[in-house]
C-alpha cells in the first residue's frame, strides 16, 4: 500500500494545475559489447552497417547489412544479416536474413540489400521491413519478413516493388524501424528515390541523371496484410536533402517525422535535422503531412535518427551530440540519448552511449527489463567496421524528472593531402569533449559542478509558448571561478537564438540576461555565495529575479521556440566558448520547474451554450415501442453508427432483475442522422443454434469493430439469485446486415487460470489480493471498453453491486479478458463503473463512480498495482453516475456527472472538461437539461466527435431512450 500511496501522490502532483517538478540526476552505467566484429576473415564480414535491434520471444534480435568480401558499401552481394542473443552479450553467428530456412528467397549475386528494420508486433510476431535492390523483377522492392513466436525461421513477402510520385517511378528505400501506434496502425518509414543509381538497382538508371528524393511512410491497419503510402515529403529548398525519415506518435496524438538532412543545410555548413508534423494516427484515416519540413535546430551530423518511447512514456531520441560541419564521416561521433516528455521538437541532449573517439553511426535501440539496449555501426567507412552494442542501465523512471548530464563532442576538421597528393579531411582534435557535470556534496547539499564547458539537459513538461503556456524555472547557484575572457553561462533556453543567463568575464559579481542579441544586467550576484535564480518565460517576454527580489523583464529572443532547457552552456553553436575557464555549482535539490498551461479553448467560450447546441441536434435512436433504455455504447464504421443499448418495451428505467430487458442495435446514417434499422439481438429465453438463454435480462451490451466488415456484440445474461451471470458475444456481418446464429461465451483470465466470464472468478481473483466484500452472482460488466494502449485493446471491467473494479487486457481472440490489476481501495468507499486512460508520462489513471459521494481517482505506473483512490480538486462535486475519460484529437476529455440538479431531476448536469496534458483542466461542455444527460459515450470518427446518451421526459430515472448526435468537428482526422 505504501508504494501505491507514493504513486498516487506523484500522480496528484502531476495532475494538479501548475504542478511543480523536482529533479533527480540521471547517472546510468554504460557497458559496450561486440555484436559482430568486422574483418575480412572466415565467419566475419568486413562491411557491417545499419543495424536494428529488438526483443522478441525471449531473446534479442539484431539485423544489419553486411558483405563478406569487401568493406565498401553498396557493392553487389551485399545482404541483410540476422543474429540473436539471450542476454545481449553473447551473439550467434550472423545468417542471411532472406536466404535461411525453408522459406528462403532466391539469391541474386548482383543484388544489394538495404536497411533491415525490426518491430515486435504485439509480442506475437517479429517484423522486419527491408529493401531488396535487384534487376530481377520478382525480387526488387520493399519487403516484409515475419517470424511467429516459437518459430526459428522467417517468412517473406513483398509489400510493393515501386511507388509513383506523380508521373515519376521511384524505388522504395526502407529507412527506419516500423512503429506500432496506440491505435494499432503500423508506420514503416521509407525514402522514395527517382534515378538514384546507388539505391535504385531495379531501374538501372545512369549516374548522370537528376536525382530526386521524397520521404514517405508506408502504413498498415490490418497487421501487415495491406499497405498504403502517405503523401510524400520534400524539403522546400533542396530536392535531394531529405533522406532516412523516422515517424512516430507524439504525446498529443500527432505524427512527428524526423529526417536526416542529406546536404549541409545552413551556412556555414552546420547540419540540422529536418522535421514536420502530420495527422493520421487513427486506423482508417489518411496519413498526411501538409507542411514542408523545417529545420530542427539540434546540431547533428549526416546520420539517421531513431525515436522510441520508454515504458514510463518518455521519448528517447538516439543521435550524435557533436558539432557538425560535415565534410566526411569523421564527425559521426558521440552517440547520445536525447529526451523529451512530449515527443515534439524539444529534445535535449543527455548522456553519451558510444565509446569516446570511435566513429559510431546509425543507432537503433529498445528498452527491455529496465534497461536500454542499442546497436550501431562502429568504425570508419574506409576500413572494416563492426556492429557494436551498448547496454544502458537503468532506463529513466517514468515517475521522475531528471537532469541529464551531457558530454558534447567538439570536432575540428582540417583539409590535408596524403603522400600521393590526394585530398583528405582529418579531425585535428581527436579527444576533445566537454567535461560532464559532476555530482558532489557541498555544504551538506547534493550539488552539480559545471566546468570546462559542461552542460546538462533539463527534463521539462511539454510547453508551448505560442499557445500561451508559461515556464517557471528556479535553481540555486554558486560561482566558484570566473574565466578571464568570455562568459559563464548558468542556463540556456530555446535554440538558434536562445535565452541565456550568465556572468560576463568583464562584469564579475553581476547576473546578466541575453536578450535582443545583447547581454543586459539583472542584478548583483556575488561569487562564492549561494543565490536563487528564478526564470519565467512566456511567448513575448521573460523575467529574471535574484533571491526573491523584484524581477526584471526582457523581450523573449527565441526565434524558433523549441523549449530546450540546458544548465550550463547548452547552446548548439560551438564557436561560443562559454565556461571555458569558469566553474559553478547548482544545488540539485533546489531545481524546480512549473509549466502553466494556456487555454485550449477559444476566447469567450461558453460551455453551456456549446452543450445546448449539441443537445439541439440529438435524435432518438431506440425503437418507437421502447419504454426504458440505458447504458449505450457504439462503434462507428464507414458512414454508419452502430449503437447497442439495453432496452425494454414495458416500463421506464432498468434493473438487473428485470427479465423484460433485451439488447438491441440501432444503425444510424452519420450524414443524415436517420435511423435505418433497429435489430434486437439478445433476450432472455432466446434460442440460438447452439444454446438457449435462460430467462433474465440481457444487460449492459458492448460493441467492438473487429474490422470494416464485422462487429462483435457482447452482453451480460443476468438472473440475480438464480446462478452465475455470464457474458456472451455474437458477431454481426455489416454487408448482409445479419447476426450469426450461434452464441459464444466470453472468457476471463486471472492468476488462477482461464474461466467463463462470470462474477465468481473475478471476485476470487480480487479476494486473493485482499478484497473483502462479499461475492455477487451478477453485475460483472465490460464497462469502459475497447481502448487501445501500446497497440493492445483494454477494457475497464467492474461488478457494480459488488463494488469491484479492474483493468483488463483483451486478447487477440477478442473473447478473452485478462485481469491486469484491481483497484478497489478504499473499500470503505462505494467505487465502481470506472473510466481509464493513460497520461503523457505513461501513468494509468482511472476515475471511479462512488455511490458514497464524489468520484475517486486512482493511478498506476504499470496497470497492475494501483494506488488508493481519492478525490481530486478538479472534480469537486461529482454524483454517482458513469464517468468518461477519453482522448480525442490529442486532447483528454474527462466527463463527469455533477451533483447539481436542474428542476430537481437527478443526473441532469454533466460536465466535460478538457486538457492537453491531463493536469490543467478547462470546462468545454456543461450539459444541463431536465431530460437528464447520463451515461454518455463519446467516439471520434473521421474528423468528428459523436455521442450516445440516455435521456427521458417524465420518469424519475429519466431512462427512457437513447439519443445520438454529433458533438463537434475536430482538426485531426
Amino acid at each position: 500500500m505504501l508504494a501505491g500511496t507514493v504513486s498516487l501522490l506523484l500522480a496528484c502532483r502531476a495532475l494538479a494545475a501548475c504542478a511543480e517538478r523536482t529533479y533527480d540526476i540521471y547517472e546510468p552505467q554504460v557497458r559496450h559489447v561486440t555484436i559482430h566484429e568486422g574483418k575480412l576473415a572466415p565467419g566475419h564480414h568486413p562491411y557491417n552497417h545499419m543495424a536494428s535491434v529488438e526483443w522478441f520471444d525471449g531473446r534479442f534480435h539484431c539485423v544489419w547489412g553486411g558483405h563478406a568480401e569487401t568493406h565498401l558499401e553498396g557493392k553487389p552481394g551485399q545482404l541483410n544479416l540476422w543474429a540473436t542473443s539471450p542476454d545481449f552479450t553473447n551473439w550467434t553467428a550472423p545468417q542471411p536474413l532472406a536466404h535461411t530456412g525453408p522459406g528462403a528467397l532466391p539469391r541474386d549475386p548482383a543484388c544489394v540489400q538495404w536497411q533491415p528494420n525490426l518491430l515486435n508486433y504485439r509480442d506475437r510476431q517479429l517484423w522486419c521491413v527491408w529493401s531488396f535492390n535487384s534487376k530481377i523483377a520478382d525480387l526488387d522492392g520493399l519487403w516484409l519478413s515475419t517470424m511467429d513466436r516459437g518459430a526459428t525461421n522467417w517468412t517473406h513477402r513483398r509489400i510493393q516493388r515501386r511507388q509513383n510520385v506523380g508521373p515519376l517511378s521511384c524505388s522504395i528505400f526502407a529507412s527506419q524501424n516500423p512503429v506500432l501506434l496506440a491505435s494499432g496502425r503500423v508506420l514503416a518509414p521509407v525514402t522514395l528515390n527517382h534515378r538514384d543509381p546507388k539505391h535504385d538497382a531495379g531501374g538501372g538508371h545512369a549516374t548522370n541523371n537528376v536525382t530526386l528524393r521524397w520521404n514517405a511512410c508506408f502504413y498498415t491497419d490490418d497487421g501487415g496484410a495491406t499497405w498504403r503510402c502517405s503523401d510524400p515529403i520534400s524539403s522546400i529548398d533542396d530536392a535531394t536533402a531529405q533522406w532516412e525519415p523516422f515517424f512516430y506518435e507524439q504525446s498529443d496524438g500527432r505524427i512527428r517525422a524526423y529526417m536526416r538532412n542529406f546536404t549541409k543545410g545552413i551556412a556555414p555548413g552546420n547540419m540540422w535535422r529536418l522535421t514536420t508534423v502530420g495527422t493520421g494516427a487513427a486506423v482508417g484515416s489518411p496519413l498526411r503531412f501538409p507542411d514542408d519540413p523545417v529545420y530542427s535546430f539540434m546540431e547533428t551530423v549526416n546520420c539517421r535518427p531513431q525515436v522510441f518511447r520508454t515504458d514510463g512514456g518518455r521519448f528517447c531520441l538516439l543521435q550524435q551530440d557533436a558539432f557538425a560541419n560535415h565534410r566526411d564521416y569523421s564527425t559521426r561521433l558521440n552517440l547520445a540519448l536525447h529526451f523529451s516528455r512530449s515527443g515534439a521538437d524539444d529534445f535535449v541532449a543527455g548522456p553519451p552511449v558510444s565509446r569516446p573517439g570511435v566513429i559510431s553511426a546509425y543507432p537503433q535501440g529498445v528498452e527491455h527489463d529496465g534497461a536500454i539496449f542499442l546497436a550501431y555501426s562502429a568504425g570508419p567507412g574506409n576500413e572494416p567496421r563492426s556492429i557494436e552494442g551498448a547496454i544502458v542501465t537503468p532506463s529513466p523512471r517514468g515517475d521522475r524528472c531528471y537532469v541529464w548530464p551531457r558530454s558534447k563532442e567538439l570536432i575540428t576538421m582540417q583539409d590535408q593531402r596524403d603522400a600521393d597528393g590526394k585530398k583528405k579531411v582529418v579531425r585535428t582534435n581527436p579527444d576533445a569533449r566537454t567535461a560532464p557535470p559532476r555530482v558532489k556534496t557541498v555544504d551538506g547539499a547534493r550539488t552539480i559542478q559545471f566546468s570546462a564547458r559542461a552542460s546538462a539537459g533539463i527534463d521539462l513538461d511539454p510547453v508551448d509558448f505560442a499557445a500561451g503556456d508559461r515556464l517557471d524555472f528556479t535553481f540555486r547557484a554558486r560561482v566558484l571561478r570566473l574565466q578571464p575572457v568570455g562568459r559563464l553561462v548558468f542556463c540556456s533556453l530555446g535554440d538558434r537564438i536562445p535565452l541565456r543567463l550568465g556572468m560576463p568575464a568583464n562584469r564579475p559579481e553581476k547576473l546578466y540576461a541575453y536578450s535582443r542579441n545583447q547581454w543586459e544586467p539583472v542584478g548583483d550576484f556575488t561569487t562564492n555565495a549561494w543565490h536563487e535564480i528564478r526564470l519565467t518565460a512566456r511567448g513575448g517576454d521573460f523575467a529574471v529575479a535574484i533571491d526573491g527580489g523584484e524581477p526584471r523583464t526582457f523581450p523573449n529572443p527565441i526565434v524558433n521556440p523549441a523549449p530546450r532547457l540546458y544548465l550550463g552552456d547548452g547552446f548548439e553553436l560551438d564557436y561560443i566558448y562559454s565556461l571555458a575557464g569558469s566553474e559553478f555549482l547548482i544545488d540539485l535539490g533546489s531545481i524546480r520547474s512549473r509549466v502553466t498551461r494556456g487555454t485550449t479553448l477559444p476566447a469567450g467560450w461558453d460551455p453551456k451554450a456549446a452543450a445546448d447546441r449539441v443537445m439541439q441536434g440529438l435524435v432518438p435512436v431506440t425503437a418507437p415501442q421502447v419504454k426504458g433504455a440505458h447504458d449505450a455504447e457504439m462503434a462507428l464504421v464507414g458512414d454508419r453508427a452502430y449503437i447497442v443499448a439495453e432496452v425494454n418495451d414495458a416500463r421506464p428505467g432498468e434493473g438487473a432483475g428485470w427479465p423484460e430487458i433485451y439488447s438491441a442495435m440501432s444503425i444510424v446514417n452519420l450524414e443524415t442522422l436517420a435511423v435505418e434499422r433497429v435489430i434486437p439481438f439478445a433476450r432472455g429465453g432466446q434460442a440460438f443454434d447452439n444454446v438457449t438463454l435462460p430467462e433474465g435480462s440481457c444487460f449492459v451490451p458492448r460493441i467492438l469493430a473487429k474490422d470494416d466488415r464485422t462487429l462483435r456484440c457482447f452482453f451480460a445474461m443476468e438472473h440475480p439469485g438464480k446462478g452465475e451471470a455470464q457474458t456472451w458475444y455474437l458477431d454481426f456481418d455489416i454487408a448482409s446486415g445479419t447476426f450469426e446464429k450461434a452464441l459464444h461465451k466470453a472468457r476471463l483470465k486471472t492468476a488462477a487460470g482461464t474461466f467463463d466470464l462470470q462474477p465468481g472468478p473475478f471476485h476470487a481473483d480480487a479476494a486473493a489480493k485482499g478484497f473483502s466484500r462479499p461475492a455477487r452472482d451478477h453485475g460483472l460488466y465490460l464497462f469502459d471498453s475497447f481502448k487501445v494502449f501500446d497497440g493492445r485493446l483494454h477494457v475497464a471491467i467492474n461488478n457494480y453491486p459488488g463494488r469491484q473494479n479492474a483493468l483488463a487486457l483483451v486478447h487477440d481472440d477478442l473473447a478473452t479478458f485478462e485481469v491486469l490489476g484491481h483497484y478497489n481501495e478504499p473499500q470503505t468507499a462505494q467505487l465502481s463503473e470506472s473510466a481509464v486512460n493513460r497520461l503523457p508520462d505513461g501513468t494509468w489513471m482511472a476515475i471511479c463512480r462512488n455511490d458514497g459521494g464524489n468520484y475517486h481517482f486512482t493511478t498506476s505506473a504499470d496497470g497492475r498495482t494501483w494506488s488508493e483512490g481519492r478525490e481530486m480538486p478538479f472534480v469537486p462535486n461529482g454524483a454517482n453516475s458513469k464517468p468518461t475519460f477519453d482522448r480525442i484529437g490529442g486532447v483528454y476529455w474527462l466527463g463527469w456527472q455533477d451533483e447539481a440538479r436542474v428542476g430537481g431531476v437527478g443526473r441532469s448536469v454533466f460536465n466535460v472538461d478538457v486538457s492537453r496534458d491531463g493536469r490543467a483542466w478547462e470546462r468545454k461542455y456543461r450539459f444541463e437539461t431536465e431530460k437528464s444527460f447520463q451515461y454518455p459515450t463519446f467516439r471520434e470518427h473521421r474528423g468528428a466527435v459523436y455521442v450516445a446518451v440516455t435521456q427521458g421526459d417524465s420518469s424519475p430515472s429519466r431512462k427512457e431512450r437513447i439519443m445520438f448526435g454529433r458533438v463537434e468537428r475536430i482538426s485531426s482526422p
